[in-house]
């Protein structure tokens, strides 16, 4: 994957890639991944691509319990 943009929070990052698409992975007990996590699991050890249907991805931020998307069509989601 070519990232076009990385952000990191506390316990979790996110990539972004040249394509819109954006992966997570790291401590995600709390939802912050933005990725449901089978029970009794707390991290992703490898970067999963978000479940997103037809968004593309801007740019990413994350913070320490939380992470956020902007879209090429300037919506700002949340998790």
């Amino acid at each position: 994957v070519a990232a076009a943009g990385v952000a990191c929070g506390s316990r979790h990052s996110l990539c972004v890639s040249r394509d819109g698409r954006v992966f997570a992975w790291g401590l995600g007990d709390d939802g912050r991944l933005g990725i449901k996590l089978d029970e009794g699991q707390m991290h992703l050890h490898e970067p999963t691509a978000l479940p997103l249907r037809d968004v593309r991805v801007r740019s990413a931020a994350a913070g320490g319990h939380h992470s956020m998307i902007c879209t090429d069509c300037g919506e700002v989601m949340t998790c």
